[in-house]
């Protein structure tokens, strides 16, 4: 908690809550989290995995959408003009939330 208080941003408490509740690695699945990797319905994230992705069956593995990761996700989601792609920027980590900051 002291660490996600002194976040300079949304994406910053994003990318911390990923790797904290999600055990996403980072940079490489953190970084490659798109939008269409979350199942709001099913609350599932699809968390590709660039370090695996060369084994057959490896691509990519499943989390659930833990209550620790919903609300950075939809703060992020929600600060994102409606189809707006992700990207990285100058101003934060290269998360699903980035390009939505501004």
């Amino acid at each position: 908690e002291r660490l996600l208080a002194v976040c300079p941003n949304p994406a910053w408490r994003l990318l911390v809550c990923l790797a904290r509740y999600g055990g996403l690695r980072v940079p490489s699945e953190s970084h490659a989290l798109t939008w269409a990797d979350i199942d709001w319905q099913r609350k599932r994230i699809r968390v590709p995995s660039v370090k695996t992705a060369r084994h057959p069956g490896h691509e990519a593995r499943e989390i659930p959408l833990f209550p620790e990761l919903e609300k950075p996700l939809l703060e992020a989601w929600e600060a994102c003009p409606e189809g707006e792609p992700t990207s990285s920027t100058a101003s934060g980590p290269p998360t699903l939330g980035r390009t939505c900051e501004g």
